[in-house]
Order: C-alpha cells, then sequence, then structure tokens
C-alpha cells in the first residue's frame, strides 16, 4: 500500500514537472487553434494548468486499464491508440473545454465550469463540445506516447548505451514529437476552436477552413510540437528522478 501511494505521489510530481515546464507552449498552440492571441496576459500564463494536472489521474488510470486489456489482443500500437481515444472521450475532452473556453472567456476555469453547467447541466459538462475531435486527436498522440516512443527509447539504449541519458531521452521525444505533432494536429486545431466557440464539427471546418485554407488547421503547430517533445522527455526523466520507474 505506502509503496502504491509512493508511487503515485512520484507520478504526479512527475507531470507537475512537465506542466510547469510545457505547458505554455500548450497554452499558447491551444490559444492559436481557438483563433485566439498566441499569448495570454502574463498572469494567466499557467491558467487551467492545476485542472489539466488533475485531470492526469483519471486519464492515466483509463488508459493503463484499457491497454491492459487490449495489448494481449492487438498489440501495442492498437492498444494505445484505442486507450487515447477513450480517454479523449471520458477525461481530455471535458477538462480541456473548460480550459480553452476560460482563455475565451477570461475566465477562471472554475467560473468557467460553472457558467457551463448553469446554461447546459451535466450533460453540458459531460458532453462538451469538440469530444469526437479530441477523440481523434488522441488516437496519432497515444500511440506515439505508449508505443512508438518506448521503441525509440529501446533502440536508442541499444545503439547509444555510452550516449547520456538526457540526450537519449530528448531526441526519442523529439522523433515521437515529430511524428505525434503533425499527425494529430488538425484535430487539435478542430477541437481547441470547437472548444472555445460551441460550434459544431462541420462549423468548425468551415470556419477555420475559411480563415486561410488548410494551412489554417496546422497554425500553432511549431509550439504544439516543441510542447509534445518537451512532455515526451521530461515525464520519463521525472519519473527516473522520483524512482518511479
Amino acid at each position: 500500500m505506502e509503496r502504491r501511494v509512493l508511487r503515485a505521489a512520484s507520478v504526479g510530481a512527475a507531470m507537475a514537472a512537465d506542466i510547469l515546464v510545457n505547458y505554455p507552449l500548450w497554452i499558447v498552440a491551444k490559444r492559436v487553434g481557438a483563433g485566439l492571441s498566441a499569448l495570454p496576459p502574463l498572469h494567466r500564463l499557467y491558467a487551467g494548468g492545476g485542472a489539466l494536472w488533475v485531470s492526469i489521474a483519471p486519464t492515466t488510470i483509463i488508459e493503463d486499464g484499457v491497454s491492459t486489456v487490449l495489448k494481449p489482443r492487438c498489440g501495442d500500437l492498437a492498444a494505445s491508440a484505442a486507450s487515447g481515444a477513450i480517454a479523449g472521450v471520458c477525461v481530455t475532452s471535458q477538462v480541456e473545454r473548460c480550459i480553452t473556453a476560460s482563455h475565451a472567456r477570461n475566465l477562471s476555469v472554475r467560473e468557467t465550469a460553472v457558467a457551463i453547467y448553469r446554461r447546459g447541466g451535466v450533460a453540458g459538462l459531460a458532453w462538451p463540445p469538440g469530444m469526437l475531435a479530441t477523440a481523434c486527436r488522441e488516437v496519432p498522440f497515444a500511440a506515439a506516447l505508449f508505443a512508438v516512443r518506448p521503441r525509440l527509447r529501446t533502440i536508442a539504449e541499444e545503439r547509444y548505451p555510452t550516449t547520456q541519458r538526457f540526450l537519449r531521452e530528448l531526441s526519442c521525444g523529439v522523433a515521437a514529437a515529430s511524428v505525434a505533432g503533425p499527425a494529430s494536429h488538425a484535430p487539435s486545431v478542430v477541437a481547441a476552436y470547437q472548444q472555445a466557440t460551441g460550434v459544431t464539427p462541420r462549423q468548425a471546418i468551415a470556419q477555420i477552413y475559411a480563415a486561410g485554407g488548410l494551412r489554417e488547421f496546422f497554425r500553432g503547430l511549431p509550439a504544439r510540437t516543441v510542447s509534445l517533445a518537451g512532455t515526451f522527455t521530461v515525464v520519463p526523466l521525472a519519473l527516473d528522478w522520483f524512482a518511479v520507474q
């Protein structure tokens, strides 16, 4: 029991380190995708970071559970992709909707959640705009994080055993993010736009395209890819630092 508590605390600390380092670029990409200015006021740079951190626990539980069940039948890649989609529907889309809408309305996440509840009740919180797009985004993202990146790490450890650990983790993180970023970015933009505006998927796609064509579906890609590379690097190093791995 004590071991489990220590592990949970270590994972929480590792994820907190990830948010501290990578959240600013993540929210910049989210804001650009939503059609907002890239940079929020400095005092709101980490607005929503706490909510995102709290959501990590249920997200991880769902992803681990789904992966455990599906891996023997489907393999790592398919199981990881499925776990990401399910977590996106069950947890991620709800939390990110509140975060993105809070930036769009210049409110706190709590105030935004209360406003959504008053307007739409429990259903408004449980079935947010952008749910489908979030699930589509999480498929390549989770596949890269839980299947592609571990394989890259194994290859790097075998081929470059004398290379400094940080450089191996960084190179694997950048490589995985270079795959996950572009592959998952278009649905990420659609999700962010829906979360900020409340429009339907069809309306979001039409309005994003009208703003500048296909390239608009990749706005914010550099910031998000760098953020993903940071996450794919910081989390393994932090977990190792806190003796979880």
